[in-house]
């Protein structure tokens, strides 16, 4: 079963996984967002979108999205995040957030 965590532009709360991924692992967990397709009258299906986080180790890396799911929940956008080792390399706390341009 998958768990879709959601995005609410509007208060900028994100519901996320208690943990991510295990220490050093690699394209191991996929982790899937839905947000909603039009904020501020901008399709976001029209942008690109990047995943910013901060790893344990406090590096600083992007993510980029792959692609957009707009067909699965209508007015919905879902896409995942595969959890790549530069987000693992050390035990601890990543910090994240989203950006469409």
């Amino acid at each position: 079963m998958l768990i879709f965590y959601n995005i609410d532009l509007n208060t900028r709360k994100i519901d996320s996984p208690e943990f991510l991924s295990i220490e050093k692992d690699h394209m191991a967990e996929t982790i899937y967002f839905m947000v909603d397709r039009v904020y501020d009258s901008i399709d976001l299906a029209e942008t690109t979108c990047i995943i910013q986080y901060i790893n344990a180790k406090k590096e600083a890396r992007i993510y980029a999205v792959p692609f957009f799911d707009v067909t699965t929940f209508e007015g919905k956008i879902l896409f995942p995040w595969c959890i790549e080792g530069e987000a693992t390399k050390a035990a601890g706390n990543v910090q994240y957030s989203f950006k469409f341009y």
